[in-house]
This record gives structure tokens, C-alpha cells and sequence, in this order.
């Protein structure tokens, strides 16, 4: 059976910082990672435009977390802090004890909640207690069945016991609550495939192409299809495309040897081999060293993210002393994790300490330096706190240093639009960022930035193609019918 990790942005606010698009969750295997805690957002300040206040998205309240009951204190929570804020483990058991002791308290302090059920239920996986982590992961989709990620891993479960049929049912399960969950279809097709079901595994793979068209495992694993079914050229495309993605996934370019050979590309073969062996041999010397490495930072850094997923269950405002202290104890443990220090400048954010959020994005873009997220963020706040020179420089720097981002082409634009200024490197600037991300936000700033600069005709092109992606959204209607009268 093939395995190989695979790699798997709604309208932006001008008031709210963004959030890592994806954060690092603790479990068996790399998987995704998950947005961090939503933000509020803050009203825009001044009335610069027409055009912006009449026809831009107003800001509007997050989705309401749900804190625990009011009047209720988190004492399991509390206890578990005040027991080890301020140790430092000296062995893997003692960190193991923490994470049980930390996602039992999540399940007492929000009972009925998925999410703390799927945390203790990682932690039992990681201490090999799969029956019971199994139980927990049911308990969590029947509560929540649409969580496409606990079907995932009920499925890696049943797989893990030669149990492919049950794993296979549980992935479908998932596609009929979510029919658009990345990953699934990838796990159903790697299943098939050795069942010998290539055609039905082949038209899985190609709608997840669709679905996570930047994720290589998906490529490869159709080049092996292809390759099975003898369309070499086919398959060739599909092999090199998985190295267009990840340039280090070895096994793509064994596969693009083979398939050369049999297209008789003897020199192109033989570079791919080369390749496959170099890129291999780095591999398990990298491996080789890993087994010799202390477990214990390995383990501080998971326990550190099982606090910054705990952070999200308590409210960052009413629950704001709770919060703070969940994300010093995660950095008590890996001080060096860029993800705890968004978090953390999104709890100062939060709490109306843009000063200190500023301070921990520059902290979080330090660390994680090929990141986007917390480059941009820096130039948001400086913006927020009236600084326009800083917010501009920081946020060309993010274009410069991050040019394949849509999001930072389209920050920089809209810090230009909002401060009806260089409306034409706006337009430029949104050219470029739906080219690289075509949301329907990108192209209703892009509308807006076509529309200050007096070109309707693309505006309304623009706004069409919003319209296309997102047709019941009012405020892209409102904006088409404006521009049509206009023309």
C-alpha cells in the first residue's frame, strides 16, 4: 500500500489579523493542522469611500465560541496548571501524565464537547491504548458528524488491524457527512488500489486533484494508477507534477524513471533514477539519526500543542487569565513554537493589547520565517495602530519575501485602497493575488480596486467571477448591479 505524506481563505476584515492556515496538531501521524481560535473584529475606522462603506463587506462578530457555564469555575482546568506551570519534565511519562491529566480536565470543564474528546483520544493512541482512543473518536463524531478528520482516523484505526473494509466504510461515511473533505477520497483510492479497483480508485483520485490539487500524494499516487493501467504519458504527467509540488518526494521519481523506461526516454530514466537514489539515501540517513535523538523535546513540543488546542475551547476574553496561562505553559515547554506565539498575540489582540500582539507576531514571524501569516500580521496591526509608513513597509516586505502569497498581495492592495493611494499598484497587486489564490474575496477587491481607478468594464468582469464563486453572497450582488448601472 502506497504512503507518503502529502501537503493537503474566506474574506479578509480589515480590523482582524489572520490566523496560520494551518496549525501543528499533535497525532499519530503529520496531519493537518487546524485554524487557531477566531478573533473579534474591531469596526473600521473613519468613512473613506463611498464605494467602500456603501458596497464592502461590513466587519461582523465572529462565530461565538461557546464558554463554559457562566458562574461555573474551571477548577479542572485550574488544578491542572497549578500542578505543573512551572516544571520542566525530565522524561517521557511525566509528559504523558500532564497531556491525560490536561484533556481529561477539557472533558470535565466542557462536557458534550467533541473536541476535547478527540484530544484525549490522541492522547490514548499515543500511549498505544488504540480501543480506547477508538471509543473516544465515536463518542466525538456522534456529537459532531461532520468532522471529516475523525473518520479519517477511524478509518487509519480499522486499517491498522487489516480491517480494510471497515476502514473503507468509515472513510465513506465521512464523504456522505462532508462530501468535500480533502483526504478521504486519497485514503479510499490508496485502499482500492490493492484490492486491484484501479478505474474506481483512478476517479477518486482525480476529484481530490479538484479538491487539494497541491497536495503530491494525490499526483503520485495517480501516476501509479496510470502506470498500472499502462497510459505511460499519463502517468509521466502525473509523476512529475508530484515533484513540481514537493521536489524531495524521492518515490515520484522512481516512479518517473520507470515510466521512462517504458517510454524508451532512456537518458530522462536514467536522470530520475540518479535522482530517486540521492534523494533517497538523504532520507534514511536523516531517519537513521532521528532514532538516536532524546524523545523527550519531541514529546515537550506535542504537549505544548495539546495546551495551544486547549487555549481555543476557553473563551479569550471572559475566560482571557485561563487562556493566558495555557499558552505560558506551552511555552514553558517549547519555547521555540511559532504557532503558540501567534496564539498568544492573538489573545493580546483579543484583550485590546495590539502593543503586545504586535510584539508576539514579530516574535511567531522570527521563528517561522517562510510563514506569511505572522509577516502580514505585523503590518495589519501597524496599520490598526495608525502607523501607514510602518504597515506599508512591513507588508511590502511580505510581497518581496512571500511572492507565490495571494493574501499578501492583497493586504498590501487593500492598505493602498483604503488609504486612496496608488490605485493602480492596487489593481496590480490584486492581478497577482487572484492569480495566485482566486477567491471570491480577491475578486471583489479586485472590483473595488478596477472600480477607484474608473475601469468598470473589468470591475464588472470581476464581480461576476465573485458572483460564480459565491452566488448568494448580497453584498457581491449589491456591488454587480451598482456596476452595470454604471456602464
Amino acid at each position: 500500500m502506497t504512503r507518503h505524506g502529502g501537503s493537503k481563505k474566506k474574506g479578509h476584515r480589515k480590523g482582524k489579523p489572520h490566523v496560520s492556515r494551518r496549525a501543528p496538531t499533535p497525532a499519530h501521524k503529520p496531519r493537518r493542522w487546524w485554524l487557531a481560535a477566531i478573533l473579534p473584529v474591531i469596526a473600521a475606522v473613519g468613512i473613506l469611500l463611498w464605494w467602500r462603506t456603501a458596497q464592502r463587506p461590513a466587519p461582523k462578530a465572529p462565530p461565538a465560541l461557546t464558554p463554559a457555564p457562566q458562574g461555573v469555575p474551571q477548577l479542572h482546568i485550574s488544578a491542572v496548571l497549578d500542578t505543573h506551570a512551572g516544571k520542566h519534565p525530565e522524561s517521557v511519562s511525566e509528559i504523558q501524565e500532564e497531556e491525560l491529566a490536561l484533556t481529561e480536565a477539557l472533558t470535565e470543564d466542557f462536557p458534550g464537547r467533541d473536541a476535547p474528546l478527540a484530544l484525549l483520544a490522541t492522547v490514548h493512541q499515543y500511549l498505544g491504548d488504540t480501543t480506547k482512543a477508538e471509543a473516544l473518536w465515536k463518542q466525538a463524531v456522534a456529537l459532531n458528524p461532520r468532522r471529516s478528520d475523525l473518520y479519517e482516523k477511524l478509518g487509519e484505526a480499522a486499517q491498522g488491524q487489516d480491517k480494510l473494509d471497515e476502514a473503507i466504510a468509515w472513510w465513506q461515511k465521512g464523504l456522505e457527512a462532508t462530501p468535500q473533505a480533502p483526504g478521504l477520497r486519497w485514503e479510499i483510492a490508496n485502499a482500492l488500489i490493492t484490492q486491484g479497483q484501479e478505474d474506481d480508485a483512478l476517479v477518486l483520485l482525480q476529484q481530490e486533484c479538484a479538491i487539494t490539487p497541491k497536495a503530491a500524494r494525490n499526483h503520485y499516487l495517480l501516476g501509479q494508477v496510470y502506470l498500472k493501467q499502462r497510459a505511460y504519458e499519463e502517468a509521466k504527467a502525473a509523476y512529475e507534477k508530484a515533484i513540481e509540488i514537493e521536489p524531495g518526494y524521492y518515490n515520484a521519481y522512481y516512479g518517473l524513471g520507470t515510466v521512462c523506461m517504458r517510454l524508451k526516454e532512456r537518458e530522462q530514466a536514467q536522470s530520475a533514477m540518479a535522482r530517486f537514489q540521492e534523494l533517497r539515501s538523504k532520507a534514511e540517513d536523516s531517519e537513521d539519526k532521528r532514532i538516536m535523538i532524546d524523545e523527550l523535546p519531541p514529546a515537550r513540543r506535542r504537549a505544548a500543542v495539546f495546551y495551544g488546542q486547549a487555549y481555543g475551547l476557553y473563551h479569550p476574553q471572559r475566560q482571557a487569565e485561563i487562556g493566558q496561562r495555557l499558552l505560558a505553559r506551552a511555552l514553558e515547554l517549547d519555547p521555540n513554537n511559532a504557532y503558540i506565539w501567534e496564539k498568544l498575540a492573538g489573545h493580546h489582540y483579543a484583550n485590546q493589547r495590539p502593543e503586545q500582539a504586535l510584539a508576539m507576531y514579530q516574535k511567531a514571524a522570527a521563528l517561522a520565517p517562510k510563514n506569511p501569516v505572522p509577516h502580514i500580521n505585523v503590518g495589519k496591526l501597524y496599520a490598526l495602530m495608525n502607523q501607514p509608513q510602518q504597515a506599508e513597509r512591513a507588508l511590502q516586505q511580505a510581497v518581496v519575501q512571500f511572492p507565490n502569497s495571494g493574501l499578501a498581495h492583497s493586504e498590501l492592495a487593500s492598505l493602498y485602497l483604503r488609504g486612496q493611494r496608488r490605485p493602480d499598484e492596487a489593481v496590480r497587486l490584486m492581478q497577482k493575488a487572484v492569480a495566485l489564490a482566486p477567491t471570491a474575496n480577491h475578486y471583489y477587491l479586485l472590483t473595488w480596486a478596477y472600480d477607484v481607478t474608473g475601469d468598470l468594464k473589468n470591475a464588472r468582469a470581476a464581480i461576476e467571477k465573485a458572483l460564480a464563486l459565491e452566488p448568494q453572497n448580497e453584498r457581491y450582488r449589491s456591488t454587480y448591479e451598482r456596476i452595470r448601472s454604471r456602464l
